[in-house]
């Protein structure tokens, strides 16, 4: 549950009455008819966990503010439980990036398209990660989640989807759950790119790595080293950019990490 938010206990079913822009929310219910849930025009499944089910509903960070409802569904999809969210703001900022002609002449390649979008459409009924995630590397952070991305004082369209770690070239990347190497690649536009799968809806990528040592096909425990940061494709200098996907929906790692400070 996010601080400040009310936990709603509906005659058996749990959910926050409240979430914040590219936050997730957290469903449950003991009712035996409900299968999946919908919210914000998206469809989730919700998978047995002990005496109840559960589920990730992930919420975009451009999704406008104001009260939604939130529909529980049995397998036909008939509405067994109603209830309204309220999404509040984020407060999301801005940043401006400084390119440099090498990374201004970084273009994403089709197989890296292809790759990463097959990457988000996967889902695995098997549930490998418990909260909290550990972080990917001991440093601090400059670059935060969800601001607004400007380049050389453009707006790009675009909004960061992950957190940047000021990690040095070489430093250790740990895989922060239990996952299934989807990905392992190096890429033109993302560089150097690891892709796990934690089950249930859970993704993390790791990308600008100088090498990837995971291999597709693998799994991974929690702590396993997975490759080492860099600064390739598309990147200002040595860092690991860190994102946590849910359903394929980019939202905030921090909801899911251990404590993060943040650089000054």
């Amino acid at each position: 549950m996010i601080a400040g938010f009310c936990l709603a206990q509906e005659s058996g079913y749990e959910f926050e009455s409240s979430v914040r822009q590219g936050y997730v929310l957290d469903l449950a219910t003991n009712v035996e008819a409900v299968t999946d849930a919908r919210f914000l025009g998206k469809k989730i499944p919700l998978y047995p966990q002990g005496s109840r089910k559960e589920g990730l509903m992930p919420v975009p960070v451009t999704q406008k503010i104001g009260r939604f409802p939130l529909e529980f569904l049995d397998e036909k999809d008939t509405v067994v439980h109603r209830a309204l969210v309220r999404v509040v703001d984020g407060k999301y900022l801005q940043q401006n990036i400084r390119t440099t002609k090498r990374m201004r002449s970084t273009t994403t390649s089709t197989d890296e398209r292809k790759k990463m979008a097959d990457f988000r459409a996967y889902l695995s009924p098997v549930r490998l990660w418990a909260r909290p995630i550990r972080n990917p590397v001991p440093e601090c952070t400059t670059s935060p989640f969800g601001v607004k991305r400007l380049h050389d004082g453009k707006f790009t369209g675009n909004f960061h989807g992950g957190l940047d770690f000021n990690s040095p070239t070489g430093r250790i990347v740990r895989a922060v759950a239990d996952g299934e190497v989807k990905v392992a690649a190096m890429f033109t536009r993302q560089g150097g790119t690891v892709g796990l799968d934690h089950g249930q809806g859970l993704q993390t990528t790791y990308i600008h790595l100088s090498k990837v040592i995971a291999t597709e096909g693998s799994t991974v425990k929690k702590g396993d080293v997975i490759g080492h940061v860099g600064s390739t494709g598309f990147s200002t200098g040595p860092h690991l950019h860190f994102s946590v996907n849910v359903h394929g929906v980019p939202v905030h790692p921090l909801q899911w990490l251990a404590p993060v400070k943040a650089c000054r």
